[in-house]
């Protein structure tokens, strides 16, 4: 079988609920994502320090792509609190099961 990929897992994080945004405003977005191993690990973004997890991937990892599934429109574009909290009446719409 297939390793499955940084983008997969990330996809399959926010499938199963393990991902929790906690605040997405214009200066910051925090999170925190139940790993695998049950460990949960914190998230952020600031426009001052970019991307942060606290797992131990020294790159991208999924529970930053999970993240990033949320608060950033396709294209790369960041989209505001509003988007988000409309986006989640519904999470797993169009998400293959």
């Amino acid at each position: 079988m297939p390793r499955e990929g940084i983008s997969a897992r990330g996809r399959r994080l926010l499938v199963e609920g393990r991902l929790n945004v906690l605040k997405v405003d214009r200066e910051a977005i925090r999170a925190t994502c139940k790993g695998e191993s049950g460990t949960v690990h914190q998230l952020s973004w600031t426009s001052a320090a970019d991307w942060f997890c606290s797992c131990p991937a020294r790159s991208r990892c999924a529970h930053l792509v999970a993240l990033m599934l949320v608060t950033i429109e396709p294209g790369g574009t960041w989209t505001s609190a509003a988007d988000v909290i409309s986006r989640h009446e519904d999470p797993f719409e169009g998400v293959a099961q």
